[in-house]
């Protein structure tokens, strides 16, 4: 019953933002949106999201609209949201605040959190405020490629191109930093998708845009393993903004990544583990 209730109000609120805010018909439109491109399981429990709001954000509440105002989410931002079991219309969000990608009204309400020393926002965000990224228009036209030990996928339209390989971790060709009890760090970073030592990592990443290389620097993905290759999805809002979104690893590992193109350019990826661990 949760999860029939989550989907519905999801749906209906991509249903409204999508008749209101189409994509406008122009030769400047990256995709072309049909009913087919809209993904009809937008019944999600948790996950990466983006605010939906003509205001241009949101505000975090501690618990309800009764409640204390904790700070905002803005358009474009992308944040982990968790559906609260205990009422329909609300979920927990959580949100890390990466302050040099901020303009100066965004900091403002962000920077006091770093200075508290806190990692994430936590809070509370009504569900007709926001849209889950799998819940976006994205590109259909998929295909994997099992080239053991590699494994390949590509995602294509007319305009867009995504190609993506996972492959074996070469431990011969890595720095490991090993914890009592679990993994510290694989090359001087936080690993995404073990504990332990790794099997699969994601290897590359290439995007095209109207036959134009797009650059998607090795750092947004060189710490990412056990991907799951299935679930790659090229998705776009209104703004024609796009992300490349995909989850990776499994239970207690598992993570949700974002990578944001803005204006036809790589502007930053987005990471969280997920919020049932």
């Amino acid at each position: 019953m949760k999860f029939g209730i989550l989907g519905f109000l999801l749906f209906s609120s991509y249903f409204c933002f999508a008749q209101s805010e189409k994509l406008p018909a122009t030769k400047e439109s990256l995709i072309t949106v049909s009913d087919d491109s809209i993904n009809a399981n937008s019944a999600e429990l948790e996950g990466l999201a983006i605010i939906n709001d003509p205001a241009g954000y949101v505000s975090i509440y501690k618990g309800d609209t009764t409640s204390k105002i904790i700070t905002r989410l803005f358009n474009d931002e992308v944040f982990m949201f968790l559906y609260a079991p205990s009422t329909s219309d609300w979920a927990e969000v959580g949100f890390e605040p990466e302050l040099n990608s901020l303009d100066s009204i965004e900091k403002k309400y962000y920077s006091k959190f770093i200075r508290r020393g806190e990692c994430i926002v936590n809070g509370d965000i009504c569900l007709d405020k926001f849209i889950a990224l799998s819940a976006l228009p994205h590109i259909n036209n998929i295909s994997i490629t099992d080239t053991m030990p590699e494994r390949e996928i590509l995602i294509q339209n007319d305009t867009v191109k995504l190609f993506a390989k996972e492959a074996p971790f070469d431990i011969k060709k890595h720095k490991i930093n090993l914890g009592k009890d679990s993994m510290q760090k694989i090359d001087d970073k936080k690993p995404w998708g073990s504990f332990d030592i790794p099997n699969r990592q994601l290897a590359s990443i290439k995007l095209e845009i109207k036959g134009k290389q797009i650059e998607i620097p090795d750092s947004s993905y060189n710490d990412l393993y056990e991907p799951n290759m299935e679930t790659f999805k090229v998705c776009f809002d209104k703004k024609g903004n796009i992300y490349l979104y995909m989850d990776g690893s499994d239970a207690c590992c598992s993570y949700y990544i974002a990578w944001i193109i803005k204006k036809g350019k790589y502007l930053k990826r987005y990471v969280e583990m997920s919020g049932y661990n």
